[in-house]
């Protein structure tokens, strides 16, 4: 097993749900464009794994972000999963 096997196999072991950029966006209802502008910007902590991002599930009702232009208190900002 190389280190890069050995560190997705850790990766999926954990107790988290991961999903992808796109399914991150499509569960806030904004553009995967939007979500990696915010990855990059430092507002979401990801995983890299095999070159693509992960974005943990629970990120989504622990920390309401900021995606401007709106004034939406963090209430009706989460998101009911």
């Amino acid at each position: 097993m190389n280190l890069v096997s050995m560190c997705y196999f850790l990766f999926m072991t954990f107790d988290e749900t991961y999903l992808t950029v796109d399914e991150y966006a499509t569960l806030l209802r904004i553009t995967p464009q939007t979500v990696r502008r915010l990855i990059r910007g430092g507002s979401l902590a990801v995983v890299k794994v095999g070159g693509q991002y992960r974005i943990a599930k629970s990120t989504i009702v622990s920390a309401p972000i900021d995606i401007g232009g709106t004034s939406k208190s963090d209430d009706q900002r989460a998101v009911a999963l």
